[in-house]
């Protein structure tokens, strides 16, 4: 993959800059689709690397819920 990371001092500049966005996402991939998504976010990032700003990128595996109502 390719790597982009600004300093750790732009997390201390100022909360509202223009046209500059900080974006959380959360991807939750079921393991045996696992590497067909990395595969597609290796292209993604190839592609975009000089408009993309990749602060922090944390791979886990869970296990299923089977418990909770929602699951």
């Amino acid at each position: 993959m390719y790597e982009s990371a600004k300093p750790m001092a732009i997390l201390y500049q100022p909360l509202a800059i223009y046209n500059d966005t900080f974006i959380l996402q959360e991807y939750f991939i079921p393991k045996p689709y696992f590497q067909q998504w990395y595969d597609q976010l290796k292209l993604i990032i190839g592609e975009k690397h000089n408009h993309v700003f990749l602060l922090n990128l944390t791979i886990r595996f869970v296990k299923k819920d089977q418990t909770t109502f929602l699951s």
